[in-house]
């Protein structure tokens, strides 16, 4: 299989970042809470964040995610706390970082990465576009990557569309001018992270943190733990891609 590919597209949480979700989650909320404690009662921001980013989930138009999750949030909590992208990005580049406690970096990753530079492979972080571009990057960075080794990585501020929507995959398709039959796409979402076999994309589910919430049938190329993905990526890499 890996003969005919030439671009990987990665999940991050769960999957480039090993992760207990809703692990990942609680802290995440506890500190956002904790950051804004002084202007706002925590369960109301935590109210008003979770709706504003269900609207970004469900968003079919051919809007930033950016702008629906602003629109929706300023709407909610309107101009009395004085919260803002500005103050959010702050959050980001404070509190955020002690949510790291929640993830840990994968060695294994790390050498695959590698494995695929080396050998020509294009390289795309494509993590749920929920978070704006400073958060994703930081958790690059506490998976032990480096952001300058991927071709795109999707965030906030660069994508119209979220998982588990087929629109997410053909946007990231559009963007890099790809092929879909040379493309796989690596995560340990069943969900969110499969779909993307409905485009023709190559499927290979991680197993050490799967997430599979609404119990569905398995349909992916291949499947199996980091080890499991490591071997195989080692005795399947073919030849530097032309």
């Amino acid at each position: 299989m890996m003969n005919n590919i030439k671009t990987v597209l990665f999940d991050l949480d769960g999957t480039l970042l090993p992760m207990k979700h809703q692990e990942f989650i609680d802290s995440y909320f506890y500190e956002l809470g904790n950051y804004f404690s002084d202007r706002i009662d925590s369960d109301l921001l935590l109210k008003y964040v979770w709706k504003s980013t269900k609207s970004i989930i469900m968003n079919t138009d051919y809007v930033l995610n950016e702008e629906v999750f602003w629109e929706s949030f300023n709407g909610l909590v309107g101009k009395e706390y004085g919260i803002d992208r500005e103050t959010f990005n702050k959050f980001y580049e404070t509190g955020f970082k002690n949510v790291q406690k929640s993830t840990r970096k994968s060695e294994k990753i790390i050498e695959i990465v590698d494995l695929l530079k080396e050998n020509g492979y294009d390289i795309v972080i494509a993590t749920n576009p929920l978070f704006p571009e400073n958060a994703v990057l930081e958790r690059i960075k506490w998976a032990g990557l480096d952001y300058r080794d991927f071709k795109l990585i999707t965030h906030l501020e660069n994508s119209h569309y979220c998982k588990p929507q087929i629109y997410y995959y053909k946007e990231i398709v559009d963007k890099l001018g790809l092929d879909t039959s040379q493309c796989m796409m690596v995560g340990n979402d069943v969900t969110e992270d499969l779909v993307a076999g409905k485009l023709g994309i190559k499927t290979w589910l991680i197993t050490d943190c799967l997430l599979n919430r609404d119990n569905r049938e398995i349909v992916a190329d291949n499947s199996g733990s980091y080890e499991d993905f490591y071997l195989y990526m080692k005795n399947n890499i073919g030849k530097t891609p032309e």
